[in-house]
């Protein structure tokens, strides 16, 4: 529905127009957006109330159209009418009353739903289903078109990791080398440490931990080689 950005339109209400398989898949891509009071119409009541109560909606019956149009800001009909369902005299008649805001018909159905005057209003937008398709095809080939730069993108944060692996993989703390230092620190202080007095244990921890930590800086600037 990019055309509802194009629009200006800030939680569009939306009304659909018959009861299948593609008002439905409409219907569940609107509900997923940002939108307002969604509603339903189709020539059996029932059908509309039951497949707008999927979405907290309201159905109407076609004879009930002319103001729930009038309350609309997109409408989406598909139904298999051999006629127009929504003549040129209430397009006409829509659009006028939206002085201040614009309306938006996809009309999906073959033939048409939507009857069109000589004369289409200025803030009045119909799409068919050709429409449709060349709006798709576009939409496709900008994303197609965004691909390389995309590959670009990750390509650039992939070499980022592996520069930063190569050398995080030879950090002490990451590869353990700091822990098998520690250990075999204490394990060789240990017999000393009995033997001295209580005031120079703690030197003697504190010097040997030093030492540590400046072989493992020198095994660190060496790259990690043995």
């Amino acid at each position: 529905m990019l055309k509802v950005h194009a629009n200006n339109m800030v939680k569009p209400r939306v009304l659909f127009i018959g009861v299948n398989q593609m008002i439905s898949l409409a219907a569940s891509g609107i509900s997923d957006l940002e939108h307002g009071e969604l509603f339903f119409a189709n020539r059996t009541l029932e059908k509309a109330r039951a497949l707008a109560a999927k979405f907290n909606a309201t159905g109407y019956s076609l004879t009930q159209l002319p103001p729930v149009i009038e309350k609309a800001d997109i409408i989406i009909s598909c139904t298999g009418s051999p006629e127009p369902i929504i003549d040129s005299k209430i397009i006409d008649k829509v659009a006028l009353a939206k002085r201040t805001g614009k309306l938006l018909i996809i009309d999906l159905a073959v033939p048409r739903d939507i009857e069109i005057g000589d004369t289409l209003p200025p803030n009045l937008e119909i799409w068919d289903l050709e429409d449709v398709k060349r709006h798709a095809s576009e939409y496709q080939q900008k994303r197609e078109l965004a691909i390389p730069f995309a590959e670009e993108i990750i390509d650039y944060k992939l070499d980022e990791f592996l520069y930063w692996f190569d050398h995080v993989r030879h950090e002490p703390i990451y590869n353990g080398l700091a822990d098998s230092f520690e250990a075999a620190r204490a394990e060789e202080i240990e017999p000393l440490l009995n033997r001295l007095p209580d005031e120079l244990k703690g030197e003697l921890v504190k010097t040997s931990k030093a030492l540590i930590k400046k072989l493992l800086q020198l095994k660190v600037q060496g790259g990690g080689k043995n």
